[in-house]
């Protein structure tokens, strides 16, 4: 057992939203709160070329009762 610190949930979050990934950009999209908008979203970032590294969203809604999707892409720089 050991114990688990402020650092370290800390640490865990960032590599879950991507912080520590060179190369890649990150976006963040207001979206309606419709099914499949994220997908839609997504479909598109790989139709051109994109690499998803990392998709989150906030459960809360923004001051426009929109959702914020924060993804972190690589473009194919080929």
């Amino acid at each position: 057992m050991g114990v688990v610190t402020e650092d370290d949930i800390l640490d865990f979050l960032l590599d879950i939203i991507g912080c520590s990934l060179t190369n890649t950009a990150r976006i963040a999209i207001h979206l309606p709160d419709a099914t499949g908008d994220p997908g839609v979203l997504m479909g598109k970032i790989n139709e051109f070329g994109g690499y998803i590294a990392t998709a989150t969203s906030p459960v809360s809604k923004d001051e426009t009762g929109k959702h914020i999707a924060i993804i972190r892409y690589r473009a194919d720089m080929t």
